[in-house]
């Protein structure tokens, strides 16, 4: 749905079709049923790429907190990440010079994306293949409560002891 992706694919457009639905009558539109629904991270691989957005919804950045060093605690939209670096013999995709709107971190080599998940925080680590194994990116996404518009603040507790 977003990417920063210099090959002209669907999801460096604003018209989108997973965003905005098809052409005309926008039916089948996917990003605001993710987001109305409560949907905390997507994950994509088909560009043969690395990126990682921050909360983000129709264009607009959406941090959980005002802290900018904090933006993933109970984020108020999705999370997109593209993890297509495992491999390809097409080779890496290239970045745009400008970076998509809410686009954080890019990387271009092999490797793919380990995650470990609990009732309260989703941990990614990305891992480069090119490098030897090491940890390229890493951030955490945590939530003590449910923050989208269709989901019952009810229907999601969560404490850091869990």
């Amino acid at each position: 749905m977003h990417c920063s992706s210099r090959d002209k694919d669907d999801c460096s457009k604003d018209t989108n079709i997973l965003r905005k639905g098809l052409p005309f009558f926008g039916g089948y539109a996917l990003e605001k049923m993710f987001y109305e629904y409560g949907v905390d991270v997507q994950l994509y691989s088909h560009e043969h790429q690395y990126e990682r957005f921050l909360p983000i919804y129709d264009g607009k950045v959406l941090n959980g907190t005002e802290d900018p060093d904090d933006p993933y605690r109970n984020p108020l939209g999705p999370v997109h990440v593209i993890s297509g670096s495992a491999g390809c013999q097409e080779r890496l995709d290239p970045f745009m010079d400008k970076k998509a709107p809410g686009s954080v971190i890019q990387i271009s080599d092999y490797g793919y994306t380990r995650l470990e998940a609990s009732r309260c925080e989703l941990r990614f680590k990305q891992v480069s293949d090119d490098k030897s194994g090491s940890i390229v990116d890493e951030f955490v996404i945590t939530k003590n409560r449910q923050n989208f518009p269709k989901v019952s603040e009810q229907a999601y507790e969560c404490t850091d002891t869990e």
